[in-house]
């Protein structure tokens, strides 16, 4: 049996720079597991640097510098270190709010689009 309460949820972003090449919006509210964020390049500039976190936890859900190309990623958190030997583990991002991105050296008015993914709450 589905329930609405564990749809996914899908926003889209187009993000456009100001004149010195940065910007800064809120997208969200999301409440679930982070499945993944998908990148479609317009005319940025192949020097645009991506910060895209959680804003309730401040966690990184993406950092990359001079993204070139468009693209997906499926970030998870480390859940343990290796410390002692142990193995490491990855866990999915819990979301439970807007997330933030942030762009620099995008370029003048040029834009980009962001696709966010959660499933399940």
């Amino acid at each position: 049996m589905s329930s609405v309460a564990n749809a996914p949820q899908r926003l889209v972003a187009t993000v456009t720079t100001n004149a010195a090449g940065a910007a800064d919006v809120d997208v969200g509210p999301f409440r679930g597991f982070l499945e993944k964020i998908i990148y479609t390049k317009v005319d940025y500039a192949d020097t645009v640097d991506f910060t895209i976190t959680d804003n309730q936890t401040a966690e990184d859900l993406w950092n990359e510098d001079n993204v070139t190309a468009s693209q997906i990623v499926r970030p998870t958190a480390l859940d343990s270190d290796l410390v002692g030997g142990a193995r490491a583990t990855v866990r999915p991002i819990y979301i439970d709010g807007d997330v933030s991105i942030v762009l620099a050296n995008g370029g003048d008015t040029k834009s980009g689009t962001f696709e966010i993914l959660c499933i399940g709450a």
